[in-house]
């Protein structure tokens, strides 16, 4: 006797035959209401798999890199001072003194014809400092005295369009994060209406951040800020009394990492099986009790019931 082996024996997934089927009309419904449920899980999930995660870690510092600099960008409008009375001053605790600082200095005059914007490029040490815009004599004024030079600043008032250290690559910041608030919080800033002869005071807290993608790698940093109003000459002797926009900063000994990690397709594929899977069955099961509802109050209504 010759054994034949039939591959048939091992199909889980038996086929009956079309006419032991039964079409319903809420088989209908709810097989239209499935498919399309799926439908729209799947785009979901498909739309989350393209969209890439971003994982943070936060780690300390190496104490080597503390002499790195860092980029800074300030975009700011005083409104009352001319440009040819405002300068630029550097200063940090390892004793640098930048006094009128020129290098990538651009001052426009404001359209309204008073007033000044200003637009630098610099680098800092990475540790505690301040960069200030103070004012500077009139070269056709004759005063000399830090009290004339006080008494004849007007309002400080000014408007901070933006402020940023480190990457400034920020349309690919707002790609990825798409809230890049705590990178450029002083954006926009406006200050007006304060009294004249009185020092705006910014304390900046400094959070120096990596962020790995795929293609580029960017390190901007993260910063909170403090304000207060000051009496001019208040705790900073090298303003000579004078009057100034202080941005004081410090910069945090932690780094704050984040990564792009790009979902592995398996993922999407286990993520729609389980959909599908889980939508039929589901469904079947629903539509199992329906039916059987159904029969069962069909049989009551003839007198069937045992």
């Amino acid at each position: 006797m010759v054994f034949q082996f039939d591959i048939r024996r091992f199909d889980i997934y038996r086929k009956i035959p079309k006419d032991l089927t039964q079409p319903t009309r809420t088989g209908a419904i709810i097989s239209i209401a499935t498919i399309t449920f799926c439908l729209y899980l799947l785009l979901s999930e498909f739309s989350s798999y393209l969209d890439t995660e971003i994982k943070s870690e936060v780690y300390i510092d190496d104490p080597v890199k503390s002499y790195e600099f860092i980029p800074v960008y300030i975009n700011i409008s005083v409104l009352h001072i001319p440009c040819n009375r405002l300068a630029l001053v550097i200063q940090d605790d390892l004793g640098r003194q930048d006094v009128g600082f020129q290098l990538s200095n651009i001052k426009e005059k404001l359209p309204s014809g008073v007033g000044c914007l200003l637009r630098s490029s610099f680098r800092v040490a990475k540790i505690s400092g301040n960069f200030h815009i103070t004012t500077v004599p009139d070269e056709d004024s004759s005063s000399s005295s830090s009290e004339d030079l006080a008494a004849s600043v007007p309002s400080l008032d000014h408007v901070i369009h933006t402020l940023s250290f480190g990457s400034t690559a920020n349309s690919q910041l707002r790609h990825a994060f798409k809230e890049v608030s705590s990178f450029t919080p002083l954006d926009n800033r406006s200050v007006t209406d304060k009294p004249e002869g009185i020092s705006h005071d910014y304390f900046l807290k400094i959070v120096p951040s990596i962020f790995d993608a795929p293609s580029f790698r960017l390190f901007p940093y993260q910063f909170t800020s403090v304000y207060r109003l000051l009496p001019s000459g208040h705790d900073h002797a090298f303003s000579y009394g004078k009057p100034a926009i202080w941005f004081r900063y410090e910069t945090a000994p932690v780094v704050v990492k984040y990564k792009e990690h790009e979902k592995p397709f398996y993922h999407f594929l286990t993520q729609a099986c389980a959909i599908i899977g889980g939508s039929f069955t589901v469904s079947g099961i629903l539509d199992s009790l329906i039916f059987s509802t159904g029969q069962l109050f069909k049989k009551a209504q003839l007198g069937k019931l045992p």
